[in-house]
């Protein structure tokens, strides 16, 4: 009957191009208070799928732009929307649809497989929401803007460069009727996910995270994306709130150490980062810790270091360390590094897989809780990663240090260099900062 429809079982949805489970299961709040099928795909108005500012969300969970988009994935057919996955998976880049799929893709197959020709999905909720709240921040990261911090707003004025008229720009404009129309889908909530800006500081995170506690839905796994700069709110203590659940999991955006680290994500304290590492091993062992490092030019260099430090302090086991390379700005991309550089990456990164392999000879990573074993063990395919070790997260680490060679040497975009330094010489002038001193290894670029 419905021949059209290409994805029909697991194995459809491993073979898939194009398919992305996320429409079923995801619902994505921009800050600009639109409603994308995830963070990764447009978020003007034109491409959305909905405003909260404007509609309510149950209306847009089946309206007409969703019914269309899940009927065009229904039939493995790319979407334009979605071209970041596909140019990831393209260069040997892991995907966020590679990883919806993998988790979400066999629990909720039948609300894929129930959905009309027309793209409705009756049964269909979102479990899964990342609402972006405001820009609020309280670093001026390099790879970053005023888009999201609002700690970039006078440099970006400096400069040009602003994203908004104000320095704070909150996506919903009244956050407490965004909470009334949420409640109907919050028994049923699985999993949140907070970003920034930095979600820690964030009054509504605050709200949000009490309601769940209210409720006592501690079952519902909290996933956060920060940068690891506070574990307080106000006098609350997170770490203290964070036990009660059963999953949490931070994912911890550190690029660098030192001085390295601080000028790339200026307002930091180094000090104050591994102080909060250290604390959290001591009161909350049991959250899952994960340094996901934004792999650019500033910090390809020692990247692979500090890995290796961290690792040999104790501060984090060797599979606590999933890096993603950068694909905006350019000009700070790999790929405008000119060869002799590429070739000195090439071999850091080559030293530090085979520092790892000889490492875990002696020391072996924790193996997955059994559980997770079981749940996992027909799907893991999904992931498309090589099997180096057969250790999931060490494959991962691996693939994508190798991954950055090849993204790295898939273009030579040297041209952007002018870019580059033009901006790093703005921002040292604003900043009072050094790039050349403090990265050594980019000096070239200047000549």
């Amino acid at each position: 009957m419905f021949s059209w429809r290409k994805i029909k079982n697991i194995k459809s949805i491993e073979e898939s191009k194009a398919f992305c489970i996320k429409p079923w299961v995801h619902l994505f709040v921009s800050q600009e208070g639109t409603v994308a099928p995830c963070c990764l795909t447009p978020w003007d108005k034109k491409q959305a799928l909905g405003d909260v500012n404007e509609q309510p969300i149950q209306e847009i969970w089946n309206g007409p732009e969703i019914r269309s988009f899940r009927k065009q994935l229904l039939a493995d057919k790319p979407n334009s929307k979605c071209s970041q996955c596909y140019q990831n998976e393209k260069v040997g880049l892991r995907s966020k649809r590679n990883i919806v799929n993998f988790l979400y893709g066999k629990n909720y197959l039948h609300w894929v497989k129930e959905t009309t020709r027309n793209g409705y999905s009756k049964n269909s909720k979102p479990i899964y929401w990342d609402i972006r709240i405001s820009n609020l921040c309280n670093l001026k990261c390099r790879i970053c803007g005023h888009h999201s911090s609002s700690s970039w707003y006078d440099d970006a004025k400096a400069i040009d460069a602003t994203s908004y008229d104000t320095k704070i720009h909150r996506g919903p404009k009244d956050f407490d009727q965004l909470m009334d129309q949420l409640d109907v889908f919050i028994d049923d909530l699985e999993e949140l996910y907070f970003a920034g800006g930095e979600p820690i500081i964030m009054p509504e995170h605050f709200k949000l995270l009490n309601e769940l506690v209210k409720r006592k839905k501690f079952n519902v796994k909290l996933r956060y994306n920060t940068n690891f700069s506070q574990t307080h709110f106000k006098n609350t203590d997170l770490l203290e709130i964070w036990s009660k659940f059963d999953d949490v999991f931070i994912h911890a955006s550190i690029d660098d150490s030192g001085d390295r680290g601080m000028l790339q994500r200026k307002g930091l304290s180094w000090n104050n980062v591994i102080e909060n590492r250290k604390r959290m091993l001591k009161i909350s062992p049991n959250i899952d810790f994960m340094i996901t490092p934004t792999i650019s030019i500033l910090n390809i260099f020692h990247i692979c270091e500090f890995h290796k430090n961290w690792v040999l302090e104790g501060l984090i086991e060797i599979d606590e360390f999933i890096p993603h390379v950068l694909k905006n700005p350019l000009y700070y991309n790999l790929r405008i590094l000119p060869a002799p550089l590429k070739e000195k990456v090439k071999d850091i990164i080559n030293n530090h897989v085979d520092w790892i392999l000889k490492y875990i000879e002696n020391h072996p990573p924790k193996p997955p809780k059994k559980e997770h074993l079981e749940k996992w063990k027909d799907q893991l395919d999904m992931l498309h990663i090589n099997k180096i070790t057969g250790h999931v997260k060490l494959d991962m680490l691996i693939n994508e240090l190798k991954n950055c060679i090849i993204y790295m040497n898939t273009r030579d975009e040297t041209h952007l260099i002018p870019e580059f330094t033009k901006m790093s010489d703005q921002l040292d002038r604003l900043r009072n900062e050094n790039t050349k001193e403090t990265i050594p290894e980019l000096s070239i670029l200047w000549d």
